[in-house]
């Protein structure tokens, strides 16, 4: 990993106070997005199916990334990390069955983000899964690091359950990511 135009120590402790985008890793979607393309198929045979039919990695990729796509609206929008209205804490979807969370114009957001996506929404209803909500923001514990000359550096840091550590190094380091192909 390449450490990404020197950050300064400035930019980590906002890393360490404000946190980072809580995306859902690569890793999630499998080599070249497998996962994903695998998604796209089953909901286009209508057998994306709960996890009996071993199909689990599959609807959470499908899950993760409809999440990540409405947290990239957000960010670009620069409102990925303070709550909207009807908000506790920022968050996005994790599709499923039942009503959405979501009120107002984060609802109206949300449902224009996923408009191209129906079918995949559809699908996810439909998978035996349950509609929840997850933060965008994702909290470092503990953060620290130490320099060694001018591009390396050491980190130290824990997460809470279901959060990336590749999501928090690519804040801070220039990652080798796959290129994701349209589905």
């Amino acid at each position: 990993m390449k450490i990404a135009s020197q950050r300064s120590k400035r930019e980590l402790q906002k890393i360490a106070l404000d946190g980072v985008p809580n995306y859902f890793g690569e890793q999630r979607f499998g080599h070249d997005c497998g996962n994903l393309h695998q998604a796209q198929e089953l909901i286009e045979r209508d057998q994306l199916k709960g996890n009996r039919r071993g199909t689990g990695m599959i609807l959470s990729a499908a899950r993760s990334w409809l999440y990540n796509l409405v947290l990239a609206e957000r960010i670009r929008r620069d409102n990925w990390s303070a709550p909207m209205e009807f908000e506790t804490q920022p968050c996005a979807p994790l599709w499923g069955r039942g009503r959405s969370a979501a009120g107002g114009d984060l609802q109206q957001l949300e449902n224009s983000i996923l408009a191209d996506w129906q079918s995949w929404c559809y699908a996810l209803e439909h998978a035996g899964l349950k509609q929840e909500r997850r933060a965008t923001v994702l909290m470092p514990d503990s953060l620290e690091w130490r320099r060694f000359g001018t591009d390396q550096l050491e980190l130290s840091f824990g997460l809470s359950a279901g959060g990336y550590a590749t999501v928090v190094l690519r804040e801070i380091a220039e990652l080798f990511r796959p290129q994701i192909q349209a589905l």
